[in-house]
């Protein structure tokens, strides 16, 4: 899917039946000065699902077609049925701190206003995917030393107290989305 601005990419994440959005296949907006593209994949059995968002630049006559794309925030989500969570093995979001360690790969970070946009779309995703999972809890493991905590804390995460069963330096950090 590509969009030309964040106010129409948020729309469309943020919109409430993803069942819908994910058998939509058309490209809701112009391929001319495309600025947004995202792509998602729902598991055929529901128990994955991951998020990319890259930032486009115009390709071959002011298209999409062998534009270049920039990486900037990416999530992916594995549901435990029975154990009625969803756990957040891998999120990205290309702000300053990751473009110090990235930026040969992932190109110039953006700037804290897109990137907490962006942050708040992905979490948005991952708590919508969690509901519409029937699940009541979305996690994450982070490392002890709680660097990344405050990105997670602002949105609700609280600290569980639990470590991570292949690694004792990761500490579990949850949220209760489907509050009974």
């Amino acid at each position: 899917m590509i969009f030309n601005n964040i106010g129409q990419l948020s729309s469309y994440l943020l919109s409430k039946n993803l069942a819908q959005r994910l058998k939509f296949k058309e490209v809701l907006h112009s391929h001319l000065n495309p600025v947004y593209q995202i792509d998602f994949v729902k598991g055929v059995n529901k128990d994955f699902s991951y998020l990319r968002i890259n930032k486009v630049s115009s390709g071959l006559l002011q298209s999409s077609f062998l534009a270049k794309s920039q990486p900037i925030g990416a999530i992916d989500l594995v549901v435990n049925h029975k154990a009625k969570y969803v756990n957040i093995p891998y999120i990205m979001i290309n702000d300053k701190k990751f473009g110090e360690l990235h930026s040969e790969l992932y190109g110039d970070p953006m700037n804290d206003q897109d990137s907490m946009i962006i942050r708040e779309l992905v979490l948005a995703y991952a708590e919508n995917y969690t509901r519409e999972s029937n699940c009541d809890i979305l996690k994450r493991y982070i490392h002890k030393n709680l660097g990344e905590y405050p990105n997670f804390k602002k949105y609700g995460f609280e600290l569980t107290g639990n470590t991570d069963n292949s690694n004792p330096f990761f500490v579990e950090i949850a949220k209760q989305v489907n509050k009974n």
